[in-house]
């Protein structure tokens, strides 16, 4: 590669001033001033000055201050459990700490971060139903193109399951009944939630009439379930695994395109023939769109590192997690895509944000 061109010029004062590539040289004659103070007069005959500009330097120094990863809800819940696992195997050099900031069902959290300086240091773990199901239902204070996405973090399937001591063998049994007896108890853990769009849009395709009955998150509705106050619920499949390997509940299938390998003899709903879209909730880590490329990079290789620590992966299997360790570009498709099929759902089934 050739050398880049040096430039020079000069004028009646004495200074010259020399560019090279993206650096200035500048060497003058001293003043008075400047030649008396200097330790030794004479080897002061020329001044120099230097403008370089190290393009693309943020990233080399990064990072020189803590950073915050910022979880959308309260603390001991799956999203900051899964952020201290994160935050405690943390393989950049740096402190970094998580910040808990409930409500909204993470929309507040992430308004205030799309809204923080795109430095590097605030970051967010969110799931993607805020940028789904939340921001087709309800007007929030931020959209997909307000962030970056670092990378994927983990996915959690969603299962339909039933009571053990119920009657119904498999999809095929539980629509066959709602179709031709009383409703259905559906359990809800929100009004406009991914579960709630999926557990609908299957009753739907069945030709089934059901009664929602919401909870206030799916660990309740599941206890729901259990104390037979509902007849199906919808969670994730790590979250009713344990219930399923006691022999409380059963599985009936799984809201996504393959079978699980967390489960793999649970059959998915499509192949039972059931036109439901598939949905996983997934988790990603998120900074406010601006992010110098060089500083994105950084935060990428920390957190790729951190995946691949002896501790983190433990977290991953105890928890019967998915891991998601997809790139940046991959993040942000899969949240319009989401969007997208929550819109499309929401306008098919007349969902109503409030019921």
């Amino acid at each position: 590669m050739p050398s880049p061109t040096r430039h020079t010029r000069g004028n009646a004062t004495g200074t010259r001033t020399e560019h090279n590539g993206s650096c200035e040289r500048i060497t003058r004659m001293p003043t008075r001033r400047e030649f008396l103070l200097t330790t030794a007069g004479a080897g002061a005959s020329l001044f120099l000055v230097n403008s370089c500009s190290d393009q693309g330097s943020s990233g080399s120094n990064f990072p020189q201050r803590p950073i915050t990863l910022v979880v959308g809800s309260a603390a001991g819940g799956s999203t900051d459990q899964t952020a201290r696992a994160l935050t405690a195997n943390f393989q950049l050099d740096a402190d970094i700490s998580v910040q808990n900031r409930e409500g909204g069902n993470q929309t507040i959290a992430l308004a205030e971060v799309a809204n923080e300086d795109p430095d590097g240091y605030t970051l967010i773990l969110a799931s993607n139903g805020p940028f789904s199901t939340e921001m087709t239902l309800r007007e929030v204070q931020y959209t997909i193109d307000d962030f970056v996405a670092i990378t994927g973090v983990i996915q959690e399937p969603q299962a339909i399951a039933v009571r053990a001591d119920s009657p119904w063998e498999s999809l095929d049994d539980l629509l066959q009944v709602g179709a031709s007896e009383q409703p259905l108890r559906a359990g809800q853990s929100g009004s406009g939630s991914w579960l709630r769009l999926v557990h609908d849009a299957l009753y739907n395709r069945g030709g089934v009439d059901a009664n929602n009955v919401p909870f206030d998150g799916s660990a309740p509705a599941i206890q729901g379930l259990l104390g037979d106050e509902i007849d199906s619920v919808v969670a994730s499949l790590a979250e009713l695994k344990q219930y399923v390997d006691s022999g409380d509940a059963r599985y009936l299938g799984i809201f996504s395109e393959e079978r699980s390998d967390l489960d793999p003899d649970v059959p998915t709903v499509q192949e039972q023939g059931y036109d439901v879209p598939a949905v996983t909730v997934t988790k990603s880590i998120l900074a406010p769109a601006g992010v110098p490329d060089d500083v994105v990079q950084a935060l990428r290789d920390g957190f790729a590192d951190t995946f691949d620590t002896d501790d983190y992966q433990a977290f991953i299997d105890e928890n019967l997690l998915e891991p998601r360790e997809i790139g940046g570009d991959e993040v942000i498709d899969g949240l319009k895509s989401d969007q997208e099929k929550a819109q499309t759902l929401i306008e098919e089934l007349d969902v109503d944000v409030d019921g």
